[in-house]
């Protein structure tokens, strides 16, 4: 098995690497690659942890954003009942004027027609009862 060799970077001399020269320089790497393996696992942990709190912002957010919406949608509904309320007793109201002067009109009519026929039985009974004076009239000079 060949030893692994490094270049002078000065001189240009090639060094043999032992495992005592090399084993330095290989706790260096490793720990420099440890540290760097560390750090990508913090920054890591720190975006998941900055991805968790965006989340919760986001849920919170969309809370209140239906709780708006539901609150919006309350209101509208209840300005619309109203609207509509309002309009129903309106019609309700016309309708029932309607009626009644429907029923004014009627009961007007229902008058006037009355007061013909009180006005022509009055002349009935006239003519009856002239009639009746006429036929006393007639019997009575007979029985004299």
């Amino acid at each position: 098995m060949t030893e692994p060799t490094i270049l002078c970077p000065k001189c240009t001399t090639e060094i043999r690497l032992t495992e005592s020269l090399a084993a330095p320089l290989i706790a260096a790497t490793r720990q420099q690659f440890e540290q760097q393996l560390a750090q990508k696992d913090q920054d890591i942990a720190q975006r998941e942890q900055d991805l968790r709190e965006q989340q919760k912002q986001l849920q919170a957010a969309q809370r209140s954003l239906e709780e708006q919406i539901a609150q919006q949608v309350a209101a509208q509904l209840h300005t619309e009942r109203q609207r509509i309320i309002s309009e129903e007793s309106q019609k309700a109201k016309q309708a029932a004027a309607n009626e009644l002067d429907s029923k004014t009109r009627e009961l007007a009519e229902l008058n006037d027609v009355l007061k013909e026929r009180d006005a022509k039985l009055a002349e009935a009974q006239q003519a009856q009862a002239e009639l009746i004076k006429n036929n006393a009239n007639l019997t009575m000079p007979s029985a004299n």
